[in-house]
This record gives structure tokens, sequence and C-alpha cells, in this order.
């Protein structure tokens, strides 16, 4: 293995497409037998709550953290995590993934807590 003992983490974001009434947060999958993607989840899932907080304190951020059995997640070598980012279907939730000013405060987000995750390692 080339980078064996490397820093490798694998981040995977999803749309999901569920009823039109379904709304959701961002929530993300982790692999319970893997330390490390659990850890890298919580780091972004914690990044998350805290930024929700600081720049949308009138709302209150449902997303959460689950182990989750998935193949990928599984199968996947490096650890990692599922990001499920929203429900296309959901008009709210449309809205706020197609807005570039989200989408880039979403990939920001995400960034500062692998940097997080990296700087705890």
């Amino acid at each position: 293995m080339a980078h064996k003992g490397a820093y490798q983490r694998l981040i995977l974001t999803h749309v999901d497409s569920r009823s039109k009434s379904k709304n959701i947060d961002v929530f993300f999958f982790h692999h319970d037998h893997s330390k490390s993607g659990k850890k890298l989840a919580e780091n972004i899932h914690n990044t998350f709550k805290q930024k929700y907080y600081k720049y949308q304190p009138n709302r209150f951020y449902s997303g959460s953290l689950i182990s989750k059995g998935l193949y990928l997640i599984k199968n996947t070598l490096p650890p990692m995590v599922h990001i499920e980012l929203g429900n296309i279907k959901n008009k709210k939730d449309e809205k706020r993934i197609l807005n570039y000013q989200n989408r880039d405060a979403l990939a920001n987000w995400i960034c500062d807590g692998l940097i997080l995750d990296f700087d705890s390692k």
C-alpha cells in the first residue's frame, strides 16, 4: 500500500429524493466499526451544529449522526462519512441547495470539520 499510515478520508455528499413534504437537515452516516470514520463524522457534525447556532440562531438544527451498514460505507478502505445534504423534492431544501451561497457555506463547513478531524488525528 503506497499510502499506508497517511491521513486519508472519503467524504461522500448526496442529495436525497424523498416525498415533497419531507424537509430534512444535513445528516451524517458512518460505519459502526470504524472509529476514525465515526470521529470524522462527529467532527463535521459538531461543526455544523456550531455554525447553525452562530449563523441561524432562530432555527433549530435537527441533523443527526447515524451509524449505518451501507455497502459503500462498510467496504471503503479509508475512513468515510456519507453526508445527506437535503431533499431535492422539497421546495425549501431545493431552494437551500440551489443557492450558491448556501452551497459555499455547506462546503466550507465540511472543510472546517475535516480540518478539525485532521488536527485531532
